[in-house]
């Protein structure tokens, strides 16, 4: 089914077109704010481009960043987690311009 009022775009999230303030009634990210190397400024981003009132959707993996205690909670599975981050997740955000983070 086609709607007409739809459209999809794919963007960097810490850079989005900079003309598109308060331009859309909702955004989505799924399973990939915390391949950012920088996700403060890719949630400043996509609340900058969100229309007052808009909504913001986001997926992540459950997890806790501790690999025992996810161990104990998902069992075995929690490892496939942990390897898809080591060997994707992480080489992605470390090795893109800027992964420094701000000190404050």
């Amino acid at each position: 089914m086609l709607l007409p009022n739809v459209e999809f775009f794919q963007q960097n999230a810490k850079s989005i077109n900079p003309e598109w303030n308060n331009k859309f009634d909702m955004v989505m990210i799924f399973d990939a704010c915390h391949d950012q190397c920088r996700p403060d400024l890719a949630i400043k981003e996509i609340h900058r481009v969100l229309k007052p009132g808009g909504i913001f959707a986001m997926v992540e993996i459950d997890g806790t960043s501790n690999v025992h205690q996810d161990k104990l909670t998902f069992g075995p599975a929690a490892c496939a987690f942990y390897s898809a981050s080591v060997f994707h997740c992480l080489a992605v955000g470390s090795n893109s311009e800027g992964k420094e983070f701000e000190r404050r």
